[in-house]
């Protein structure tokens, strides 16, 4: 797994794989939706505020959408199939960690592309998300506070715009 310091914090800020090639479901798929960004987070504000700073950054050829916890993330991705997903991993009601293998498990059952999950996190993430993150270059690890540069980076980059 490639680790980028945050140079200020000296810890861990970006935690991505090494590995070059996406995993994608073996026959015909149906893919995610290229312009849409899913932003889970429990607080209003950091919800809020990564819109903000991904709108001014990418410009106005995504759409976003919210949700409040885990299990709403699954509701709204079930509708509209978002192509990068930044998920809190702490939340109440189902945390970013579950619902991230429900929305995984969906893909697998329904012949869905998988979409790219921005894991955020102020802890030390789980050993079986870091797990995900080193065996599929589409998901990584993002320590909050994160700079906006580094945010912006890696949502571009699961994106296909690096």
């Amino acid at each position: 797994m490639r680790i980028i310091k945050d140079p200020v914090l000296d810890g861990w800020e970006l935690a991505e794989s090494d590995e070059d090639t996406r995993i994608l479901p073996s026959g015909p798929f149906v893919p995610c939706k290229p312009d849409r960004i899913l932003v889970v987070d429990d607080e209003q504000s950091v919800r809020s505020a990564t819109i903000r700073i991904l709108r001014q950054e990418l410009g106005g050829a995504y759409a976003y959408d919210e949700a409040i916890n885990g299990q709403d993330a699954v509701t709204v991705f079930m509708r509209e199939h978002h192509k990068v997903i930044l998920l809190d991993l702490l939340m109440p009601v189902l945390g970013g960690k579950q619902a991230a293998h429900q929305i995984l498990d969906l893909c697998a059952e329904s012949q869905w592309e998988t979409p790219a999950i921005i894991f955020r996190t102020g802890y030390a993430p789980p050993g079986d998300v870091r797990n995900l993150v080193a065996c599929d270059p589409a998901h990584c690890l993002l320590r909050k506070p994160v700079r906006n540069q580094t945010l912006v980076r890696a949502v571009r980059g699961r994106l296909g715009q690096d």
